[in-house]
């Protein structure tokens, strides 16, 4: 079961379960719809006791991985992006994050790494600052955890890191807008400019780590 969704490239679940051990468990797949290069909606059979009748589940699926949601710190503030995001027909303000896959390019002069040890899955990290916020030196990078994006539907969890970042360049590849927040305010848009889980997680990650609580 597994095996379809990665040779699809897809993220599959951990664990399909176990009906027999009390686990529901993912029996059928009978539909897919491909969002593009970003996700699958993906339609399940889902027996929830032994012996039962298999119930209709739809998981999400990202296309490529679990993704990167990241704060690059420059000069004692935090950048944000503007996003226009059609499913809530409005713009927001978000902390970068990408979910399509590592770039090698990011080990060229596009951007500067100054750290001992390259952590994994920091290259799509890079490929995604350099895209939406800009260049620089990548002076120190940690890594913070992987938080289930939606527990009730979706097979993501993504990955969330801390950099910091000396001689930056505001201005990604993808001309996004880009606000820099002192972060001494930045917890205070909370509810009020920064408003998406993917943002707020990794704010909560971020204050844990660096000793903001």
């Amino acid at each position: 079961m597994q095996s379809w969704f990665r040779e699809r490239g897809l993220t599959p679940p951990a664990c399909v379960g176990d009906v027999e051990s009390g686990i529901p468990e993912i029996v059928s797949i009978s539909d897919a719809y491909f969002n593009g290069k970003f996700f699958a909606d993906v339609e399940v059979g889902v027996q929830w006791k032994p012996g039962g009748d298999p119930l209709p589940f739809v998981l999400r699926s990202n296309i490529g991985g679990p993704g990167d949601v990241f704060i690059p710190e420059i000069n004692g503030s935090i950048p944000l992006v503007k996003q226009w995001r059609p499913a809530l027909g409005a713009f927001t303000w978000e902390i970068p994050r990408g979910f399509n896959g590592a770039w090698e390019g990011a080990r060229s002069e596009a951007l500067k790494v100054s750290i001992e040890t390259i952590p994994a899955g920091f290259w799509n990290v890079a490929k995604e600052l350099v895209e939406e916020i800009g260049t620089g030196d990548v002076v120190e990078v940690q890594f913070l955890g992987e938080i289930a994006e939606n527990s009730g539907s979706t097979t993501t969890s993504p990955r969330y890191w801390w950099l910091r970042l000396d001689e930056a360049t505001i201005g990604g590849t993808e001309s996004l807008k880009v606000k820099l927040i002192e972060r001494s305010q930045i917890m205070s848009l909370i509810g009020i400019e920064i408003r998406d889980s993917h943002s707020i997680t990794a704010l909560a990650l971020w204050a844990q780590a660096s000793g903001q609580f």
